[in-house]
């Protein structure tokens, strides 16, 4: 009788384990899938942009603008996550 009420109340611990921390992780890979899913569409974004011809600015002042923006989302320490 013992034993199984040992074995009853392990297992309950364990269940209770489970539901406080897979929500937690659950959501933490939800979190970074949509920063990856973020980042592509991101990519994609700048890919098409970069193929905009130089003529499509009005000025030069916007084409440096817009090249500063695009080195910024290049740089490989903004790109990574943990």
């Amino acid at each position: 009788m013992t034993y199984v009420a040992l074995t009853l109340c392990r297992n309950v611990d364990f269940v209770s384990f489970l539901i406080a921390v897979l929500p937690q992780r659950c959501a933490a890979r939800k979190k970074r899938m949509h920063s990856q899913s973020l980042k592509a569409q991101l990519r994609m974004i700048a890919a098409h942009y970069r193929t905009l011809p130089q003529l499509a600015f009005e000025d030069s002042s916007q084409a440096v603008a817009f090249e500063k923006m695009m080195k910024s989302t290049r740089s490989p320490e903004r790109c990574q996550s943990n």
